[in-house]
């Protein structure tokens, strides 16, 4: 019933992950769409700046014009009029007023007075040169306001039309930059016919249409009719303005990429405690399971040996045995069964010091013979009790390792009683220990029933009895594995096919460990 439920929360937080991934993604695709509409209107409104500030001026310019009359001193007076409230008087470069009949009188000095075309020796600027050499298009100009980046083309009052030349060098090099550098987050320049005549960067754009993301034209014009509009839509200059950096559709899934991956981060990190919670759980099952078992294991193994000592005290207090054979068979029961608790308490207490981090091991040289014959001698009566031969080969030319003794000595003992009591049926357990390169191995191995493959991955485990065992507390091998990892060797286990188990312990020789 307690897997079911937990199979069944696992699967509601399964689906609710996936659910909380789908919610999360629909709402970084709506956070993504937004920060792609905030950035396009952020382009949208520097554009907008930027095309209003350029018409802005070339319109104060015109209208300081509009209604003067083609005498110079109306001109004259225009002029230093809006000279005075202009941003900078530097805009405008020549003045230059068209008769109906298409002819030219240039502004002398932009103050004293007419002279017909322009300067001697001087080049004609591009709208004074095209209104002189084509006259019929005076008579077209009918609007009170046209403007482009050349030239501000006013009608005057009592006819003609004014054309005020702008300085194209102060575009470039003062105003455009003066008004880009506002908005340095995006990248701007301005085309005339397809040519570039100023940039913000000198790398962008190659040629007119590079990566643009929004065109806008930059000059204000009033036009005739809606024919005209597709001609001087093409004439007029346009500004060219992108996203400084990444585009704003890379930049926006660049931004969506990143935060998926931070949602599904944090998911997966969700996820991820989810699971550990669970196999953290499934353990500490295990391990009171194992507790349990320990513990009824542990009772059992200490009632008989108690109980065996209390007959024996019994019968001698209550005078049953009274000849001497049977007091020393009474007395040879009450030693072993004492040996067998003590052994007992002994392992249970040793696997407690090896859990407390204030345990430290004793670091000297160790005899590697003498701590297994010290070993096959603690467990020669368990030996004897069941029948079994210990055969012990260790090499003459063994070498000593750096350790505790008496850890050593118990990891040994631990291998050889386990070997006694779950293989003894053969009747035979070897101890071999021999030098293999910078290592001193020591086998101990039987010729028992062998180790079930379903128990191989938990024989280190502490608390835990193979199905085939019917004593023991479940410790001895995980001391072993702990004595080993302490000296900085290991142990394995090695299966033989027909009868029998092998416990391969492993040692540096001579070598220090922390």
């Amino acid at each position: 019933m307690r897997r079911a439920w937990l199979l069944v929360l696992a699967c509601v937080l399964t689906a609710a992950l996936a659910w909380l991934a789908v919610l999360q993604t629909r709402w970084i695709d709506k956070v993504s769409e937004a920060e792609g509409e905030a950035a396009r209107r952020a382009m949208n409104v520097a554009a907008r700046q930027f095309v209003e500030e350029v018409a802005r001026e070339l319109a104060g310019a015109a209208l300081s014009f509009q209604g003067a009359t083609p005498e110079p001193a109306s001109l004259v007076r225009r002029l230093q009029e809006w000279a005075g409230s202009a941003r900078d008087p530097r805009l405008i470069h020549a003045v230059y007023v068209a008769d109906e009949a298409g002819a030219l009188r240039r502004l002398e000095g932009m103050w004293n007075g007419f002279s017909p075309g322009p300067p001697p020796g001087g080049r004609p600027s591009a709208a004074a040169d095209g209104l002189r050499t084509r006259p019929t298009l005076v008579p077209a100009l009918r609007p009170p306001l046209e403007g482009t980046l050349t030239a501000i083309v006013v009608q005057l009052r009592e006819g003609g039309v004014l054309i005020a030349e702008l300085d194209r060098d102060y575009l470039v090099r003062r105003f455009f930059p003066e008004i880009a550098r506002r908005n340095a987050e995006f990248d701007m320049a301005v085309v005339e016919r397809g040519a570039i005549i100023w940039r913000s960067r000198p790398d962008w754009p190659r040629f007119s249409d590079d990566g643009v993301e929004l065109s806008m034209p930059l000059a204000m014009m009033r036009r005739r009719s809606r024919e005209s509009e597709p001609a001087r839509e093409e004439m007029l200059p346009r500004l060219l303005i992108r996203r400084h950096g990444a585009p704003i559709k890379e930049a926006v899934a660049a931004s969506r990429r990143n935060n998926l991956a931070v949602s599904f981060a944090i998911l997966g990190l969700l996820g991820g405690s989810f699971v550990l919670l669970a196999v953290l759980a499934r353990r500490a099952e295990r391990l009171r399971v194992q507790q349990l078992e320990f513990v009824a294991g542990i009772t059992h193994e200490l009632n008989t040996p108690l109980a065996a000592l209390t007959a024996a005290g019994e019968n001698m207090v209550d005078g049953i045995v009274t000849d001497k054979p049977q007091i020393a068979r009474y007395g040879e029961a009450i030693v072993k069964e004492s040996r067998r608790l003590t052994d007992l308490v002994a392992q249970v207490l040793e696997f407690a010091g090896l859990q407390s981090s204030r345990r430290k091991q004793r670091a000297e040289a160790v005899d590697v013979a003498r701590v297994i014959d010290d070993a096959i001698g603690a467990c020669r009566w368990l030996a004897d009790e069941r029948g079994v031969n210990i055969e012990p080969d260790v090499a003459a030319d063994l070498p000593s390792v750096e350790g505790d003794a008496a850890a050593l000595r118990s990891a040994v003992q631990n291998l050889v009683a386990n070997a006694v009591r779950h293989g003894g049926d053969g009747k035979w357990v070897g101890v071999h220990a021999s030098r293999a390169g910078e290592q001193v191995v020591v086998r101990v191995e039987d010729r028992g029933p062998g180790i079930g493959a379903r128990d191989l991955p938990h024989l280190f485990e502490p608390f835990y009895r193979g199905r085939n065992a019917a004593r023991g507390s479940g410790l001895g091998l995980a001391i072993v594995k702990r004595v080993a990892a302490a000296h900085g060797g290991t142990i394995d286990v090695e299966r033989r096919r027909e009868r029998g188990v092998a416990f391969v312990l492993r040692l540096p020789a001579g070598l220090q460990h922390a």
